[in-house]
């Protein structure tokens, strides 16, 4: 039977964000079952879009502060991790202010060339290959668009760089390192998965979500924010594409089952409601989730907010394939009770259209 803690912690004050975090870990059996001294450990956090952390979109920074604090005398190296396509969006705009300079005067062919090279890239950075027809050169300098002040700006933007420069850790962009393509062979959609080189040197993910609905899988906790680790555009390749062919549930199915993330902390104390995860507006939850068990994790906080975690794609399909457990029966709820945090009128999205996308 899988194990999941839910603890009180009404806002984001530090101490008790703290305390909350380190009893929601010892009511589970405590970081050191998962993490030993010389792990490299990644936390998986999410950062949507760069917003203003009161709008609930993203891990709450008191959030990675409390795990930081309790892996701080583990003797693991840690990092934070997250690839975050508004970061990118910046640096696509840059891109065009400055290509508009160089492309002035020049025909169509010219231009259509650029805008190939940047819009069919899976890789961003590649823009600094380009040529335009008939030059020797690179249209850019290679130190012309500053890739990783973009990237980096994602994790400034929400508190979450602040609380790592705190605690010596770096912070991580995928977008920023070298890709792998990694066979996937029990993929059902991804039968291949592009992952970054961190996230596949870690010993040890630790999954932190944020508690919000989504409007294409009804709820996004553990499972779909792991769609983060996809590096680039493919993010967006494997979102469209599985979008259009009413695969979502099975696509971040198939990226959880190959990375398996030991650990999920669920910033649960400010959700969000209605039509997640972005557009939707916070709503306070008021608990700290955590398991072993991501799906079991789903189940629960889908459950806190009056889902039936089986109505939950991502939940239904990971428990088909036996990646974890999602039905309640199968769970040990320790420390406050599912029915002691229900919220009964907690607003989701339209289910329908939720089937459409399944």
């Amino acid at each position: 039977m899988s194990k999941v803690s839910i603890v009180r912690c009404k806002d984001y004050d530090k101490v008790k964000v703290k305390e909350a975090v380190a009893e929601s870990l010892k009511l589970i059996g405590g970081i050191d079952k998962i993490v030993k001294s010389g792990d490299k450990v990644m936390l998986k956090v999410n950062i949507t879009d760069m917003l203003p952390i009161e709008k609930a979109v993203t891990t709450h920074p008191a959030i990675v502060r409390a795990v930081l604090k309790i892996l701080k005398d583990s003797g693991a190296r840690v990092c934070i991790g997250e690839s975050c396509g508004s970061a990118r969006w910046e640096a696509t705009d840059e891109i065009r202010r400055k290509a508009k300079a160089k492309l002035r005067g020049k025909d169509f062919e010219t231009a259509k060339e650029f805008f190939k090279a940047m819009h069919l890239s899976e890789n961003i950075k590649d823009i600094l290959k380009f040529k335009l027809p008939g030059e020797d050169k690179p249209m850019f300098d290679k130190n012309e668009i500053d890739f990783t002040k973009h990237f980096q700006e994602a994790f400034s933007s929400v508190g979450i760089r602040e609380v790592a420069d705190e605690f010596g850790v770096p912070t991580i962009s995928f977008d920023d390192e070298e890709w792998v393509e990694q066979p996937n062979p029990d993929g059902v959609f991804l039968k291949k998965i592009w992952l970054s080189k961190t996230t596949l040197e870690s010993n040890v993910i630790i999954d932190m979500p944020k508690l919000k609905t989504h409007e294409l899988v009804l709820f996004t906790g553990a499972v779909k924010n792991l769609l983060g680790l996809a590096p680039g555009y493919h993010k967006s390749f494997y979102h469209r594409a599985s979008r259009l062919t009413g695969s979502m549930g099975d696509m971040l199915v198939d990226i959880y089952g190959l990375v398996k993330p030991k650990l999920t902390v669920m910033d649960g104390i400010i959700g969000m409601e209605g039509d997640g995860p972005i557009e939707g507006p916070p709503r306070n939850i008021g608990v700290v989730v955590s398991g072993f068990d991501s799906i079991s994790v789903d189940a629960v906080c889908s459950s806190i907010i009056g889902l039936d975690p089986i109505e939950v794609p991502t939940t239904r399909i990971a428990t088909g394939r036996g990646l974890g457990k999602g039905n309640l029966k199968d769970i040990k709820v320790v420390g406050t009770q599912i029915s002691e945090v229900r919220i009964a009128d907690f607003k989701i999205p339209d289910k329908a259209r939720v089937d459409n996308f399944e």
